[in-house]
């Protein structure tokens, strides 16, 4: 199932591409409309964040997507592994480690974008930048749930970050989404991109036919 969903992902890329050379560049930006910290018993911490609705974005291709962070801690080490999924199931309002998900933690996606930034020692305040591009541009399409975007080390056998690496990332208030699309609205030829990207959107809610 994976390696078809990339080999379709990679024929509507390159279609939408060649359709899309030539339309409206424009920037937006998707509010974090809730960030959560969930912490398990040993102390190790992972952010779950709630995104505003990308229904905008439904009819545009997305070329870049990158999440915003601004750490507002005392900075005290060299590197923090910051690694990005896609949360996939439903949650609002103040969940916990175990609630409401099926594994404790977090449920997430098997579409991860994974990124790492290096803080200098000694600022007060840094702002990151991580590429959520292919994530981002998987929730528009519709190949994941926009239930949001779950934070974490990521390391092996690491759950969460540590209380020190917690201390550096602060309460992260502020995050935001910044979204570079293509728009293919009013493009006149450009429809028949919109049109293959709605199709494809159509065969994923359809049931499999019997092989």
């Amino acid at each position: 199932m994976k390696s078809r969903f990339r080999s379709h992902g990679l024929l509507v890329t390159l279609v939408l591409l060649a359709f899309t050379a030539t339309a409206h560049a424009a920037e937006t930006t998707i509010p974090v409309t809730n960030t959560v910290w969930i912490e398990n018993t040993r102390g190790d911490s992972r952010v779950v964040m709630a995104l505003g609705p990308l229904d905008e974005l439904s009819s545009d291709w997305v070329s870049a997507a990158r999440l915003r962070l601004t750490l507002t801690g005392i900075i005290s080490i060299d590197q923090i592994p910051m690694y990005i999924h896609g949360i996939s199931t439903p949650w609002s309002g103040t969940p916990t480690w175990t609630s409401p998900w099926q594994t404790p933690g977090g449920d997430v996606s098997e579409t991860d974008v994974v990124a790492a930034e290096a803080v200098t020692p000694g600022q007060s305040t840094v702002t990151v930048d991580l590429d959520v591009t292919e994530l981002i541009r998987s929730m528009v399409e519709g190949d994941l749930a926009p239930n949001g975007l779950l934070l974490s080390t990521g390391d092996t056998g690491r759950v969460g970050f540590k209380a020190a690496e917690r201390t550096v990332l602060g309460d992260l208030t502020g995050a935001e989404l910044i979204v570079n699309y293509r728009s293919l609205r009013g493009m006149g030829y450009q429809t028949s991109a919109k049109a293959l990207l709605d199709r494809r959107r159509a065969s994923r809610a359809a049931p499999d036919r019997p092989r």
